[in-house]
């Protein structure tokens, strides 16, 4: 019997060596954790960089009771898919949407959200408690677990797909939405709660440049006293060789 799925959505991770060591581990803990209790793991790779699509593939496509997705741009712990499982399945009243805790690349602020009825806006949480889950208005999906009954219900209640981008009238205009707000926002229409847990984390990837500023900036946090012989003053200048032919 197949528990669940976990998918990874399509594209070129920032850096390969981390992001797929990390995914193989947690297949295989995950793997390893439900055949325990005799269920299976589904694994899904849908082939389309459009995450809209892609996440409706998923979700389509998915088998079991639950689909957990992540980002060719995350690390994680090996038992993030157990921790988010465990966390959901023992709610009560229970949780269908829970998504474990990341942070933007740019300004470091949590991929979790409050939504403003009134601006029809969503504002990232700046503060939140970390004890345990807690209640937001929106969902990133970079650590993102939801049961199937939530696509049902979507289908069923919206006829819409769950990730099809909406556009929203705000007191600024009209807004395109990305795909993981876009579903955060079908599920508010249908009043199903989300959450994000604190405690499960998944890092977001990143690459910096790294040039001259970024080595004077590193090298004026030294202290002088540690490097004050590491200079070229002693060195003898070489001499430059004559080009042959």
């Amino acid at each position: 019997m197949i528990a669940g799925t976990v998918a990874f959505m399509a594209g070129i991770p920032l850096q390969f060596t981390a992001h797929y060591r990390s995914a193989l581990m947690m297949v295989a803990h995950t793997a390893e954790w439900l055949a325990r209790q005799g269920k299976e793991l589904q694994v899904a790779f849908p082939q389309t960089t459009d995450h809209a699509q892609a996440r409706n593939k998923i979700a389509a496509d998915a088998d079991g009771e639950w689909v957990f997705m992540t980002d060719c741009d995350h690390t994680f712990e090996p038992d993030i898919v157990q921790r988010l499982v465990s966390t959901m399945e023992a709610a009560d009243p229970p949780m269908d949407v829970l998504s474990g805790l990341y942070f933007q690349r740019g300004g470091h602020l949590p991929v979790a959200y409050a939504f403003s009825q009134e601006q029809q806006l969503w504002q990232q949480v700046v503060d939140y408690p970390t004890a345990g889950p807690f209640q937001v208005g929106g969902v990133g999906g970079g650590a993102l677990l939801v049961h199937l009954n939530v696509f049902e219900r979507i289908e069923r209640e919206l006829s819409e797909r769950p990730f099809d981008n909406v556009y929203l009238d705000t007191p600024a205009g009209r807004r395109w939405i990305m795909e993981d707000l876009s579903f955060s926002s079908r599920c508010l229409r249908l009043g199903i709660p989300m959450w994000c847990d604190p405690r499960v984390v998944s890092r977001h990837l990143d690459l910096l440049e790294i040039g001259e500023a970024e080595y004077r900036l590193a090298r004026a946090a030294l202290p002088v006293e540690d490097t004050a012989e590491f200079t070229t003053e002693a060195l003898v200048p070489m001499e430059p060789s004559e080009r042959a032919g």
